[in-house]
């Protein structure tokens, strides 16, 4: 094997063994990030687009919390498409399961979720689209103490017509600062 493949094996091996958990009760983690989303059922084809969002997460222990924040998206037309672009805004409050007793913390969401979209969402009948659940997962990368990185991807249901807009999806690239606050 030449030496810059055992370097690179080596630095891969070094910064994947398990650490020591570096959550602690109390902690508040702030985050923010960019993103892919995608609205599979608006259009022919369905609308993929860019966003952004903001969070927060509180520890009760190593493993529950509550979450909250925000997401802002722009799904763009697609050519030929009579449909325009579509920016939609989440807010959500959720709880979250943290599995943190190595380097790689995976987590999952849960939680009610508020949509304010342009041009407004609205169902077959007409009604605005403009509540939901979210269901989210994914995996920090806690090499450090104070910081993470990471990524995440939830499911938003919207609570009206599933049959118009089932699903629409955000991704997110995490970059974590933890507090204690305790």
């Amino acid at each position: 094997m030449s030496k810059p493949v055992v370097a690179v094996l080596t630095v891969l091996a070094l910064t994947s063994l398990p650490a020591v958990s570096a959550a602690i009760e109390g902690e508040l983690t702030l985050g923010v990030g960019p993103g892919f989303t995608d609205l599979p059922t608006r259009g022919s084809e369905g609308q993929s687009g860019f966003g952004g969002g903001a969070f927060a997460e509180y520890r009760f222990d190593l493993f529950w919390g509550v979450t909250g924040g925000a997401y802002h998206s722009y799904q763009l037309s697609r050519p030929g498409d009579e449909l325009g672009g579509q920016a939609i805004t989440s807010a959500w409050l959720g709880v979250i399961y943290n599995l943190d007793v190595a380097t790689y913390v995976p987590f999952v969401t849960l939680g009610p979720t508020i949509f304010l979209s342009s041009p407004e969402l609205e169902d077959e009948k007409g009604r605005k689209v403009d509540a939901g659940a979210r269901l989210g997962v994914g995996v920090d990368w806690r090499r450090y103490r104070d910081w993470s990185v990471g990524v995440e991807i939830d499911l938003h249901a919207f609570a009206t017509d599933l049959g118009k807009y089932p699903v629409y999806l955000t991704s997110m690239l995490r970059v974590n600062y933890h507090i204690d606050l305790l």
